[in-house]
Order: structure tokens, then sequence, then C-alpha cells
């Protein structure tokens, strides 16, 4: 354009940053579980994002994305690139989410991060006693049960340790073992379940599935054992009738 003075022309240029738009949205895999739960909370989640696969490098223009208590971190200016998303900081009964994810943001383009987050849970169990209080003293000190877990809730195919408990009367003979997952790194169900070796002179345990518990936390499973007990009636007769028949 001419400039003020008439004699000459004055050019501009303007250079405008090339960015784009990246968000996160972190739903439950337990909906069911975790939803109105005060155990739980999507509020608080802290990925950070990295320039390189090792997540060693964290990126300059904007490093961290951080959710509110709908999961949604809502959208943040980034410049053009790859990137890779992992989460450095859980929320609040969710397990720390190991993935990383890969986002390509292009200019003026918005790119979604979506993470299924599982949360933590507990695992109580406890001994019930049939043996009429331990009426004749046969009830042991103490028993140690093994937590098993498995993608099918079948006690019999579970076959991954998780941990083993004592149970005796000190704890009430019931025990909790807490922060597992609920779901595997692919998103499959875990199930849980408690297993004792034969008590002697009780019948085979008897388990009952884990039912949600009063906290909203995790589940109770019940072992029962029975006494194995039998009946003895004694009949007394005279080893000589004829005499005494009768004969009060």
């Amino acid at each position: 354009t001419l400039n003020g003075a008439r004699n000459g022309y004055n050019i501009t240029l303007n250079n405008n940053l090339q960015k784009g738009y990246m968000r996160l949205l972190k739903v439950s895999h337990d909906p069911e579980l975790t939803s109105n739960n005060g155990n739980y909370s999507l509020a608080g989640a802290v990925y950070t994002v990295y320039t390189n696969p090792e997540c060693t490098t964290k990126a300059t223009y904007f490093g961290e994305l951080k959710t509110d208590a709908n999961g949604s971190t809502g959208n943040v200016e980034i410049l053009p690139g790859t990137y890779y998303v992992k989460e450095t900081t859980a929320p609040k009964g969710y397990k720390l989410d190991e993935k990383v994810y890969t986002a390509t943001v292009g200019d003026g383009a918005t790119v979604t991060v979506n993470s299924k987050e599982p949360p933590l849970i507990s695992v109580s169990v406890t001994k019930n006693w049939n043996d009429d209080a331990n009426k004749f003293g046969v009830r042991p000190a103490s028993i140690v049960l093994t937590l098993y877990s498995g993608s099918v809730n079948n006690l019999d195919d579970m076959h991954d340790t998780v941990a083993h408990v004592t149970l005796d009367a000190s704890n009430n003979w019931s025990a909790t073992v807490s922060n597992l997952p609920q779901t595997d790194g692919d998103g499959n169900r875990i199930y849980y379940g408690f297993w004792e070796d034969n008590v002697p002179g009780y019948y085979t345990p008897v388990y009952t599935t884990g039912a949600l518990n009063g906290t909203k936390t995790g589940y109770d499973i019940t072992v029962r054992n029975d006494l194995q007990k039998g009946y003895l009636d004694l009949k007394k007769t005279s080893g000589k009738p004829d005499l005494t028949n009768g004969n009060s």
C-alpha cells in the first residue's frame, strides 16, 4: 500500500502459526459399578503428552491433559505433529492406564484420544464354620486360602495366583485383598475366587459367588465348612432277661 509520505509502498508479511487441537475423553470400563459411586471419580486424571514413542520427551507446547468430573479435558491447542499420550496420574479408584496412545494432529484439526478406565476393586473372603461353635474342638487354629484370577467366572478355571491370606479368630476369619484390576490390558474382565485345601474333619468347602459389597468397592465371597459328624445310639439290654423282665 502507498505509504503516508506518498513516496513509496509498505508491504506487510503475515505468518500464522499452524496449530491443531487435542482432547482426551475418559470413561469407566464398568459404569454399573462406578456411576454415582463416591469411591470412584474420573476427575483428576493426568495424561502427559510426549513427542517420542518411548515417552521420555515431553511436548513443549502443551505437555499435559487433565480430566474433569466427566472425564473430559476439553480442547487444548497443540502444534501439528504426531504425539504419544500416556496416563501419569490415575484418578480416584481407578487403575493407571498403561497404554500409550498415538495421536497425529493436523493444522486446524481436532483429535480425540479415547480411554476406557478399568476400576480397581477389592475381593473379601469370610469363613463360616458350621460346627456347632466348635463343639468338638476340632476346628484348626488358622487356615490359608489362595486368591486366584481367570478370564471366566468359574473357580476351577482360575489358574493365576494373586495372593495368599491367613484366616483365624483374630481377624474374625475374614480378609480383604485390595487394588485389584477389574480388567486386563485388553479390556477383558478378570474374575477372582478363593480356594482352600480340605480341612481335616470337615466336608469339602462350599464357595459362594462373589456379591457386590455394601460400600460398592468390590465383592464378598463366603466359604463354608460343615463338620463331618455322625450319631451314636446306645441300647442297653439285660444279660438275664428271665430275671429282670417285669422286675422293678
